[in-house]
């Protein structure tokens, strides 16, 4: 059982200072690889029975399209990052499809972590009734810019993330996410072990940690969309979880 890093390793502030991050970093452990397939988005652990790591910050979920906004701010060097792109993938294909998935590895080291197979978002789309999807990388995995936000997310980054935080994620346009294991769990694992855990009908404790995660962000997204798809939002352990959701 590998033990869970406390609460401040994993909310310290990463700065957006992207020159600085730069300068900091060795070379990077593996470049984006072949197109890669979502998780299984109804397989794997049983629901999560406890929501954990979610904080309301608006009453009325922000709106964006027309619909709840769910934004990811990571970048590809940093082991936060490549550990929350796991259950936030296997979450949101509950609601609806990714185009244009990659692989890539985190950098070797950063943050003293080994390398984590995870998802690449760079060139990936995401297609929905229910919610709309940003997702934005600030930097590559030598710490080199990468993509610029827009104005709506600058904003909101300025107002809930101004020490520039990574990963930076806003879920149902009402909640922000922190990672609730420690990358540690991961280190080490390339993305074909992970996936596999992910989707194996009996899952290790790296395919636990995962759904349940997926699950929280899951029951957030219902509790602000309407519950919809109702396949998704009505069964009763999210709902449960979005009962929870304060």
């Amino acid at each position: 059982m590998i033990a869970a890093a406390s609460p401040s390793r994993w909310t310290r502030a990463r700065t957006l200072a992207l020159s600085l991050v730069a300068a900091s970093l060795l070379a990077a452990c593996g470049e984006a690889a072949a197109p890669a397939a979502a998780p299984n988005a109804s397989g794997g652990a049983p629901t999560a029975s406890a929501l954990l790591g979610f904080h309301r910050v608006f009453d009325q979920p922000h709106l964006s399209g027309g619909h709840p906004l769910t934004l990811f701010v990571g970048g590809q060097f940093c082991p936060f990052c490549a550990s929350m792109r796991w259950p936030l993938v296997k979450a949101l294909s509950r609601f609806g499809t990714f185009s244009g998935l990659g692989q890539i590895n985190s950098q070797q080291g950063t943050d003293g972590f080994n390398s984590i197979g995870t998802y690449d978002l760079t060139r990936a789309a995401f297609h929905s009734d229910y919610i709309t999807l940003r997702m934005l990388e600030v930097a590559d995995v030598n710490g080199n810019p990468l993509q610029q936000p827009d104005a709506e997310t600058t904003a909101l980054l300025n107002q809930f993330d101004p020490q520039g935080s990574i990963p930076f994620v806003f879920v149902g346009g009402s909640y922000v996410a922190q990672l609730p294991y420690s990358p540690a769990l991961l280190q080490g694992k390339s993305f074909q072990q992970i996936l596999n855990d992910v989707n194996s009908s009996n899952p290790g404790e790296i395919g636990h940690a995962i759904d349940a995660e997926a699950d929280g962000i899951t029951a957030i997204i219902c509790k602000t969309d309407g519950a919809q798809p109702a396949q998704v939002c009505k069964q009763p352990g999210i709902q449960a979880l979005s009962q929870q959701a304060g």
